[in-house]
């Protein structure tokens, strides 16, 4: 959990759990992006990792992704509390669209 968050009301990589009163307390929580850095450790030469963090830049998601036999695209759209405001988001959700043209990365087209 990130400490600097009201409520959880933010999201630094992963997004494991809305914000407000539904969250709850971890035992453990590894992100998407150390479980696969950790499976190409243990690969060795044999796995490639190519990553693009820009959560807005769908140019560079695609700059990524091209050329490679798998891609994986994470999308989040954080959800809590209505009194809280993330992005320009108000915290209770009215539809079930991605933020930073999540929904879009979709479409993308090697």
């Amino acid at each position: 959990m990130h400490v600097g968050y009201v409520d959880r009301s933010g999201t630094d990589g992963i997004l494991a759990i809305g914000w407000g009163s539904g969250t709850a307390e971890f035992p453990y929580l590894v992100d998407p992006l150390a479980a696969l850095k950790a499976r190409v450790a243990k690969d060795g030469s044999k796995t490639q990792l190519t990553v693009s963090l820009n959560n807005t830049d769908l140019e560079a998601a695609k700059k990524a992704a091209s050329g490679k036999s798998v891609a994986l695209v994470f999308i989040y759209s954080n959800g809590g509390e209505g009194y809280l405001t993330v992005e320009g988001n108000a915290g209770d959700r009215n539809d079930l669209k991605a933020w930073h043209g999540g929904d879009e990365a979709s479409l993308i087209r090697l």
